[in-house]
């Protein structure tokens, strides 16, 4: 009974995620260049609650400004998401030594 549950539980999860990235809106388009170290902003505010981000090849954050941010390796998918919407601004930054192209998308 509780591997079936542990199943279900997995199976929401991932529908919810594949449903939350189909929704997502694309704000960078897909040679949006970052260097080392820098950050990328929307520059508007809009109603988000989750922001993310993917490098190519690259250590990505992804966040909404002044509400955190989630960081992660190369070739992965960074995401940050809020319990609720807020009013504010989705960000990348590139954590990776090396600059490269970035694709940020969040979810309103």
């Amino acid at each position: 009974m509780r591997k079936v549950r542990k199943l279900v539980a997995a199976t929401t999860v991932a529908f919810f995620a594949v449903v939350v990235t189909a929704l997502a809106i694309n704000w960078t388009g897909s040679h949006y260049y970052l260097s080392s170290g820098q950050n990328g902003f929307l520059n508007r505010t809009v109603i988000v609650q989750a922001s993310f981000g993917k490098g190519e090849n690259r250590a990505v954050c992804a966040g909404i400004r002044y509400y955190g941010l989630s960081c992660v390796g190369r070739g992965s998918i960074a995401s940050y998401i809020e319990p609720y919407a807020v009013l504010s601004e989705p960000y990348l930054h590139n954590h990776d030594t090396e600059g490269g192209y970035f694709v940020g998308e969040y979810l309103e």
